[in-house]
Parts: structure tokens; C-alpha cells; sequence
């Protein structure tokens, strides 16, 4: 967000500095509070299977074919499921993945539309679920990232995760 341009000093009469302080306290604490008016966060996961069985990537995430071979060096992407769904800041968002795992992502915080979003991926369910993957990423409103995830039938899951 661009700073508030300031305007030199000028020679004030006597009572206008309590005015303009108020006016400044005003803006600064509406600027302050304009980054955590934000509604639920809507998420869309690509669950891929990267593996060297084979070659090439699935027509439908072509789009981000060249950034999983950079990343990922494995000769072939599948993609496996897709789930989309919303979570405002505290709240929990889980997808299934294959293999009787699941997808946990949660909006932890957000400023100036980047949000801080904790994501998990877990095994079993009740008391013995395990946690394969726990980490913290930051997501900026149509933006995306890759993470590697589990093994998975000869190769590795691969989660994109993308904020909207």
C-alpha cells in the first residue's frame, strides 16, 4: 500500500495540533486495521502424483508443468483430484488424498492480502492420526505453491495449493 504523501510543515495557529494529531491517529488505525477485514479464503488443491513411471504431464496442469520438472525432476505428472472449498482465518479446510491421508490447510493470518496459511497432511483419523507433513506457507490471493508430499504408488505426492 503506498504511504500517505505528507505535506511540509506550515506554521500552525495555537489549537490546531491537537486536530491534526486526531486526524493522523484516524488514518494510521484505518490503515492498520485495512489487512485483517478480509473475508474466508477460498482454496483449490491439485493433488499430483510425480513419478518416474512413464513421461510427460496431464493435459489438465499443463499450466504448471514446467515449474514441478524444475522443482521436482521427476519424468511424469498425473493429476490425481482436485477439491476447492473456503476457511476464514482460524478455520480449518481439509481434502481427502489418496492413500487414506488428508489435506489439512488453515488461515492463520493475513496482511495486505498475503496470507500466512499453516497446512498439514495426516494419516488415519481419531487419536492415531499421524502427521506425514506439517509447514507454514505464505499464499498471496491467486498466487500458489508446490509441496511435496508423501510417497505414493511408486513416486510422491505433490500438492498444488492455490489461494483465490
Amino acid at each position: 500500500m503506498p504511504r500517505p504523501h505528507l505535506a511540509p510543515p506550515r506554521r500552525r495557529r495555537a489549537g490546531s495540533r491537537p486536530l491534526l494529531t486526531g486526524l493522523l491517529a484516524a488514518g494510521l488505525t484505518a490503515l492498520a486495521g485495512a489487512g485483517h477485514a478480509q473475508g474466508p479464503l477460498t482454496l483449490q488443491a491439485h493433488v499430483i502424483l510425480a513419478s518416474n513411471q512413464g513421461q510427460g504431464v496431464d493435459k489438465a496442469i499443463e499450466g504448471i508443468g514446467g515449474e514441478l520438472r524444475k522443482i521436482f525432476r521427476y519424468s511424469r505428472y498425473q493429476l490425481l483430484s482436485r477439491a476447492s472449498g473456503r476457511a476464514a482465518l482460524k478455520e480449518v479446510w481439509r481434502a481427502p488424498l489418496p492413500g487414506g491421508r488428508t489435506l489439512q490447510v488453515t488461515p492463520l493470518a493475513v496482511q495486505d492480502g498475503l496470507w500466512q496459511v499453516g497446512v498439514k497432511i495426516l494419516r488415519g483419523s481419531g487419536p492415531s492420526q499421524e502427521s506425514l507433513l506439517t509447514s507454514t506457507v505464505r499464499l498471496q490471493s491467486g498466487g500458489s505453491v508446490l509441496l511435496a508430499g508423501p510417497p505414493h504408488d511408486q513416486g510422491i505426492l505433490v500438492i498444488a495449493l492455490s489461494a483465490h
